[in-house]
């Protein structure tokens, strides 16, 4: 699976809002740590220096009055992309899920779904529904998002942690091995936190009960410490198998 522009144009007008005035060098660099491009899109062309993602990166600039970047930055008198007010609102109706893959790193292909999801969202009138691991921790976990969204988030972590339980009743961390209820009785039953290994999103009106068989198969239980330490670097959240390796030495 392969990159198109158009689902560039999101992740790049976050950018440009985080950052300001931003080069087409610094678009590449922040991208590509972004999406970890692989495959065909990992390749270097012939004779340069770019691989065909980066390539794609700088055709946002020469193809922008096809492909929309032109409604949605100005480029200023460095050379540098500024965000225009069609820009920042096009941004501002999408800004959850854009956070919720900057937050995260997910495979390529994954990312690229996501991203087209999104983007394609627009075109057939109707939102995307992102459910962050922030909202799926633990129980109750209080909330600013959309209320739709929270109820969701909940019934999801119920299913992720059925699923998950084992034949005794009991649900234990997918690293290291860890049961609350084990080691703190009643008041830790059923606790555990749900990691995203994959993005978990899905279309508004979309069926919510039948989209829950497959979205539990992108979560993972992991206990608290587990967690944290998979997202303790802010470039790169590790894999839970990195993780399980870095326990057994």
């Amino acid at each position: 699976m392969r990159i198109e522009e158009k689902e560039l144009i999101l992740p790049t007008l976050y950018i440009i809002d985080r950052d300001g005035a931003v080069s087409t060098s610094d678009l590449i660099k922040e991208l590509t740590a972004v999406f970890n491009p692989s495959g065909e899109d990992a390749e270097i062309l012939k004779n340069r220096r770019d691989t065909k993602f980066s390539q794609k990166v700088r055709n946002l600039k020469s193809h922008r009055d096809s492909n929309g970047m032109g409604v949605y930055t100005n480029i200023n008198a460095s050379g540098k992309y500024t965000l225009t007010d069609e820009g920042k609102k096009y941004l501002h109706d999408n800004l959850v899920q854009v956070e919720y893959l900057f937050s995260n790193k997910f495979h390529y292909e994954e990312v690229i779904k996501a991203v087209s999801s999104i983007s394609n969202s627009r075109e057939k009138k109707r939102s995307v529904y992102v459910y962050s691991e922030d909202e799926m921790i633990s129980e109750g976990k209080a909330s600013e998002r959309d209320s739709v969204v929270r109820k969701r988030s909940k019934r999801l972590r119920e299913a992720a942690v059925e699923h998950y339980k084992k034949p005794d009743g009991k649900i234990y961390c997918e690293v290291c091995g860890f049961c609350f209820e084990d080691n703190y009785g009643e008041i830790g039953k059923d606790f555990i936190e749900i990691h995203h290994e994959d993005p978990v999103y899905q279309y508004s009106t979309d069926g919510f009960e039948s989209y829950i068989a497959e979205a539990v198969l992108k979560l993972k239980p992991l206990c608290s410490n587990c967690h944290r330490m998979i997202h303790r670097s802010s470039k790169r959240p590790i894999t839970i198998e990195e993780l399980k390796k870095m326990i057994m030495r």
